[in-house]
């Protein structure tokens, strides 16, 4: 079903919205927020995990709102390895039913494509276990299309080497052939990651630079093959304890994810991810 909710933020403020105090407990809820002046909002989320295997992962994830649904949304990142669950959240605010192909690409040596379509009731969210669709232990990124626009969403919950738990999410964008990321660290207790999703039908030429905190700039070459994702480890690639960004240019359009987990200071263990800046 659908439930409107009406609020009011002060000039020059910022205002919190419960979703829970305003739909109720148990649902699984997307949501669409209009305003008659422009706006920024975000929706973090923090959890205690039960999931598919009865786990208790704890942490918490945000993201940023998208301007407008879309006919495609691309993700890079993903995994249905040991301690990963993976999952697709799918809105469709069209008044009809759509119906969203799904293509998940698998990381080298471990299959062919995965092809899917989903059947989205109108004003409706569905929730899709990529774990599922796919199997375990597979990297996967996912390319979704559709006649008609929706929004799609990718979050992820984990325990990252039985250790480090916590959750990320990203909503999907379109690929591009040139992605900057502002943070990055490969100090001690920290494992930074690109992930690329390569959905055309050639071989893509990535030029990754790296710009380190007080340094040179250190230039790594790498190939995605076609139709498949790619994993490149920031850490060994770059170099250890460097404070970096990043510059990911391809001769194909690509779509990058930077997923990074951490045990900060000993104390606060977790990850986040976030989706290339396109130039």
């Amino acid at each position: 079903g659908e439930v409107v909710v009406p609020g009011t933020v002060n000039s020059g403020s910022r205002a919190t919205f419960k979703t829970v105090d305003q739909v109720g407990a148990g649902k699984n809820v997307s949501l669409m927020l209009t305003s008659d002046r422009p706006v920024v909002a975000e929706r973090p989320m923090y959890f205690s995990y039960r999931g598919l295997g009865n786990h208790g992962w704890t942490g918490g994830h945000d993201v940023l709102g998208t301007n407008a649904p879309s006919t495609e949304a691309s993700f890079a990142e993903g995994t249905t390895r040991e301690g990963f669950e993976e999952w697709l959240c799918i809105q469709n605010p069209n008044a009809g039913a759509i119906d969203v192909q799904a293509r998940y690409l698998l990381g080298p040596g471990q299959g062919p494509a995965v092809n899917r379509t989903y059947h989205v009731t109108g004003l409706e969210r569905l929730t899709v276990s990529v774990n599922r669709a796919v199997g375990a232990g597979k990297d996967v990124s996912v390319s979704l299309t559709s006649d008609d626009p929706f929004i799609a969403e990718r979050p992820m919950y984990f325990m990252y080497h039985g250790a480090w738990d916590g959750g990320h999410d990203v909503i999907g964008a379109r690929p591009s052939t040139d992605v900057l990321f502002a943070e990055g660290y490969t100090g001690e207790n920290f494992e930074e990651w690109l992930c690329v999703q390569n959905a055309t039908g050639s071989t893509a030429n990535l030029t990754v630079t790296y710009y380190p905190e007080g340094g040179r700039p250190i230039v790594k070459k790498h190939t995605v093959g076609p139709g498949s994702r790619g994993t490149i480890d920031v850490n060994t690639d770059a170099g250890a304890g460097l404070s970096i960004a990043a510059r990911v240019s391809s001769d194909r359009p690509v779509l990058v994810e930077r997923p990074m987990y951490f045990n900060y200071q000993g104390r606060w263990s977790g990850g986040h991810d976030v989706i290339g800046f396109p130039l």
